[in-house]
Order: C-alpha cells, then structure tokens, then sequence
C-alpha cells in the first residue's frame, strides 16, 4: 500500500511551519506475507508465520519527529543500539513472527517469538504501540471436556514470555496461571495469577533512560451464572501490587432479556489506582549529570475511576433493529511527593522536601496552584515550576443506530452519537457531583444517514 501526494509546493509555501504540512508530507509504503501448513494425520498441530516490511519517507523534519515519537523513542541517552538521525528523510523496518500449534485434544500448546524492529512504521496504515521488540512465549492448556457429577467441564493453563529490546535489554518478562471450572448447572469461575519479574522500562521515561520495572504480581477472579437464563450475572475483580504501583478494580454486570428480541445489560466498574513514579516532566538541567542532564520528574499518583456500560439491543422485526449504547465515565487523580530520577537502569528517585531539595506550593489569585521544585535548594541545579497535575475528568458517550432492510440486500442505517465531557483541576473524587455535572454539559450531537441500495445482475 503506497500513499502519495501530487503536489505539496502550495501547500509547503503556505503552511511550511503548520503540523498538517508535518503529517502530510510522507510516503509510505508497508508490504506483508504469512503462511501456515498443518502437520499430523488429524491436522493437530499447525506451523504459522508472516513477515512484514516497512518505509516511510518525507522531510527531515517530518522523520526526525517520527524517531523521536512514542513508537521509537530513538532518542533515548543509554542505549546505543539506536539514535536520532536529523539527516534522515526515510526509514527503513521489518517484523515478523513464527508460531507453533497444537490445536485440538485435551492437552493444546502454542509457543512463538517475534520481532518488531526498532524502525518498523506501521501507523500511517494500522496500529503498532512500540517498536523495538523481541518476544517469546510459550503456553500450555489441559482440559478435562468429560462431564462428571462434579463438573461440566474444568481445565487449567500456563505460559510464560519474556521481551527484550533489540540491545538486550529485558523490558518485560512474566509468569501466568489460570483455572476455570463449570458446573452442571452453567455457573462457573475463571481466575487466574501472573507473577512478573524485575525488568526495564523503556517508556516511562518517555524517551529518557531505562528505570526498573519491580516485581509486581496479579489475581483475577471472574464468576458468572447461566447465560441461557432470563436473567445473567457476571462480575469479579483484579488486585495487582508492587513497589512501582497498585491496582484494585471489581466489576460487575446483569443483562436482562426483557422478551426473546430485546435484550438490557448495565455493567459498572470501579477501580482504584496507585502509581509511585507517575511521569510528569521533563526539564534541561546541565548539573543532572547522572542522568544525562535532564531532570525526569515523577510524582505519587491516587487515582479513581468509575465507569459503566448501558446498553439495549432490540429486534424489531426480522429487518429492522434498534441498538442503543451509553457509557459514562468519571476519572479523577491526585498527585503527591513529587519526585526526580537519580540514575538510570534504576528505581531510585529523589523526593523534592527531602535530603537538601525543597518544594514550594503556590496559589495565585485565581486559584490556580503550582509548584516549584528544587533539587539542591541554595544550590546549582535549577529550580523548576510545574502547574498542579490533579484532575477531574468526566465524559458521557452514547449512540443509537436503527437499521432497516427496506429491500432484501438494500439497508437503511439512522445513526445519532452524542459525547459531552468536562475536566476540573482537583483530584477529589465525588460520584454524585460528578453525574450531576455529567448531565448538565452540554452535548456535541451527530446524526448520520447510510442507505446502500443492492443492484442485481
């Protein structure tokens, strides 16, 4: 797939400077292939790969923002494996992966390794997080499929994987269990546990040096009752610590079938959030020596967020449907113990207050607070003033579309999306203020007509 453009010289004349002369000025080219061929008399196990290529080219302003994005982070001051090419107007990547099944029977396998190298571009054409990658994993399942008098059906897996950059650097490894069990009467549990080492991270510096990622481990439990029944229930929670965060989250859901063509469910979650080294900022300081004179600010995050999905599917006639979504969505934080990275490949920060270093709060007329942070107080590291992080953040989302085949093949779509949200500078959570303050936004409204009429030959 190649992406062109005719004619940039107006458009380079008159917005030269803008980001939309910055996004449009590149080529981009992207070429794939896999492949599978299944081994064994019942076809068992099966042998799968693919390969992909990528370029992009455009101006050297145009590549040096994409190196320095973050998909490649090529800025990143410890490695030496990657870097900033400011001459560069192209950029060359591959990935690909190769994979091993076994896929039937009580007892199933899969292991793969991939890669994603440290200039693959993808973005422009589908979706890729982060380059720069190496992955294996290995995962086994067993199943007891036989009913008993004490099951439907049970089994249990296991995996493990690990991701290296392409300089060695392990950047995430883990360890994972899981179970589920089902009774007779169609009410079962999954839950599972992960256990992930020390690594480092690439990104949460964000595009500084590698920190630590500390052993963290997770628990999930899900239960739920017989779908088949009138009404359902399905709910669980997650629970992850560590020295970097911890996380706390329980859901729940009910769906209801109102007749055997309209179908409800409302499924709220709730979670809360702590981060010990939540990214804040970075600022040029040339006495930041250990850190390659920047200062890396962090800060101690809480964090809170509800959310819940409504929805309502109803079969008119065997032609005409109608589907309505809601989602509100409320998300507050508040940060503390603002803190600098004090070396790389580390998770040892200095907390602003402490050991010489100092933090002002500061409140202007408007109310609006910030703060300045000092590393060495009286001393020649610069002082740096951050506005106050804390946030409040609320958002209602919603669509109702109604379709109707008006013709065998031809089909009429309505479609009406609304979305309205609003953010506050506290990080006080208040659900009832919150859905209040939700509904008296004012909404943004889009109303979309579709109709595709089916010619027969």
């Amino acid at each position: 797939v190649t992406r062109f453009l005719d004619d940039l010289s107006t458009l380079e004349s008159k917005n030269k400077d803008h980001n939309l002369y910055n996004i449009l000025s590149e080529n981009a080219f992207t070429f794939g292939i896999d492949g599978w061929v299944f081994l064994g008399s019942n076809n068992d196990w099966g042998i799968g790969a693919w390969v992909g290529a990528t370029q992009v080219s455009g101006s050297k302003e145009r590549m040096l923002n994409l190196q320095k994005n973050s998909s490649h982070y090529f800025q990143r001051p410890d490695v030496s494996h990657i870097n900033v090419d400011t001459t560069a107007t192209s950029m060359s990547g591959y990935s690909g992966r190769l994979m091993l099944n076994k896929n039937r029977g009580q007892f199933t396998f899969n292991t793969a390794v991939g890669f994603v190298s440290p200039e693959f571009e993808v973005n422009d054409l589908g979706y890729n997080s982060y380059s720069d990658r190496i992955n294996t994993h290995f995962f086994t399942s067993y199943n007891w499929q036989e009913p008993t008098k004490y099951y439907l059906n049970c089994g249990v897996s296991a995996a493990t994987f690990a991701t290296h950059d392409f300089g060695g650097n392990k950047t995430a490894q883990g360890y994972w269990f899981s179970g589920h069990y089902r009774l007779h009467s169609f009410y079962g549990a999954n839950f599972n546990y992960m256990y992930n080492p020390a690594s480092y991270s690439a990104r949460r510096t964000r595009g500084g040096p590698l920190t630590v990622n500390p052993i963290s481990r997770r628990y999930n439990l899900h239960l739920y009752t017989d779908n088949r029944a009138t009404l359902f229930f399905w709910g669980g929670g997650n629970y992850r610590f560590g020295d970097d965060a911890t996380n706390r989250s329980v859901y729940a859901s009910a769906e209801v079938k109102v007749t055997p063509t309209l179908t409800m469910s409302i499924g709220p979650e709730i979670s809360k959030d702590t981060y010990n080294a939540q990214y804040i900022d970075v600022f040029s300081d040339p006495e930041a020596q250990a850190t390659f004179s920047n200062r890396y600010v962090f800060a101690h995050l809480d964090q809170t967020t509800f959310s819940a999905d409504i929805r309502a599917d109803w079969i008119i006639t065997p032609k005409l449907s109608f589907q309505v979504y809601f989602q509100p969505f409320i998300a507050s934080g508040k940060y503390k113990n603002f803190k600098t990275l004090q070396k790389p490949k580390s998770y040892d920060f200095l907390t602003y207050g402490k050991n010489g270093s100092t933090v002002e709060k500061t409140t202007d007329a408007d109310g609006d607070i910030s703060y300045t942070l000092d590393p060495d107080g009286a001393g020649p590291a610069k002082s740096q003033t951050i506005s106050n992080p804390d946030f409040n953040y609320i958002s209602l989302r919603g669509n109702a579309v109604l379709r109707w085949e008006y013709m065998p093949g031809s089909t009429l779509y309505l479609v009406w999306t609304q979305s309205k949200n609003d953010v506050e500078s506290h990080g006080d959570f208040y659900f009832d203020k919150s859905i209040n303050r939700m509904f008296d936004l004012q909404p943004d409204n889009i109303f979309m007509l579709k109709l595709s009429y089916w010619f027969g030959m």
